[in-house]
């Protein structure tokens, strides 16, 4: 019985430090910056934070301009950054884990895909 109740506790207690170790909702899980050409070396738009409480949503960037490259500069562990043709993030899926990412056409839409 006492082993049960420990295992309980720790299990629980395995869950809890898990929670605990997720960034805010109200805190950038992804810093990126954005290109009008390719390459990530000249043009830099502006810096983007993509915030948690922003996960797992389509972002438009059409408001940008046109967007050649997109540097992801720091990521939460447990997301994906999946690049889009067009801003409803429907059309031509493109997937950036870390560094620099240019396409054949300008990306339109992002989503930072977590699993959390």
């Amino acid at each position: 019985m006492q082993y049960r109740i420990l295992f309980t506790a720790f299990v629980f207690g395995l869950g809890t430090t898990a929670l605990a170790s997720l960034p805010p909702t109200n805190s950038k899980w992804a810093q990126l910056r954005l290109y009008g050409s390719p390459g990530c070396d000249a043009n830099n738009l502006l810096e983007l934070g993509v915030y948690g409480s922003q996960k797992n949503t389509c972002i438009s960037l059409d408001q940008y301009g046109a967007i050649e490259a997109v540097n992801i500069t720091s990521i939460f562990d447990e997301c994906e950054l999946y690049l889009y043709e067009d801003a409803g993030c429907a059309v031509e899926e493109r997937i950036g884990i870390s560094g620099c990412v240019s396409g054949d056409s300008p990306y339109k839409g992002l989503v930072l895909a977590c699993d959390v």
